[in-house]
């Protein structure tokens, strides 16, 4: 469907996993430029196989999220960041001039799992050496969503995993001022 779908340089794309998708963030930040690229399930690597199609138009700006699935699937965070190094080094060579954003992992909130609720600090950290090694702009949605036991706090989401309207509503005032500048 995103490969027929018109694009242009002035779109704002919103590119990731079920979090992006599941939002209308066009409406939310109330733009309408912005354009949802989110599919759910997606991984890093399914990022690399359609980063052609982003980038065709170069866009004016990118915000990408991605990371929550490769985890779940027992990919460390190290090895994780090597696959995203590729998407930025890919997009800053075809657009150079677009304006990249890398949101950081949200936190996880399932008792069953903590081990994995290690794994989104780790990964943020390499995140922000990435943006900074890459002329991007490291997003930090980790902080406004996490609770005192760096889990997500239970208002923002019904199953651990994904956000409410809560929960878009705190991302919302963070990413509003990004992408209306």
């Amino acid at each position: 469907m995103f490969k027929i779908l018109p694009q242009d340089s002035t779109d704002i794309l919103f590119i990731g996993h079920s979090l992006i998708d599941g939002c209308e963030w066009s409406e939310l930040l109330e733009n309408n430029h912005i354009k949802n690229r989110g599919i759910n399930g997606e991984i890093i690597k399914g990022i690399l196989t359609r980063i052609d199609e982003i980038t065709q138009t170069a866009p004016k700006k990118i915000f990408l999220q991605i990371g929550t699935n490769d985890m779940t699937h027992g990919l460390k965070a190290q090895e994780m960041l090597q696959n995203y190094e590729h998407i930025v080094i890919f997009i800053r060579q075809k657009c150079p001039e677009t304006e990249l954003y890398l949101l950081s992992m949200l936190p996880v909130f399932k008792n069953d799992i903590d081990q994995v609720n290690t794994i989104p600090e780790d990964f943020n950290a390499g995140l922000l050496l990435l943006a900074q090694k890459h002329k991007a702009y490291y997003v930090d949605l980790y902080h406004p969503l996490v609770d005192e036991n760096g889990h997500l706090k239970e208002i923002y989401s019904n199953d651990g995993w994904h956000l409410m309207g809560e929960g878009y509503l705190k991302v919302k005032a963070v990413l509003l001022p990004l992408v209306n500048d």
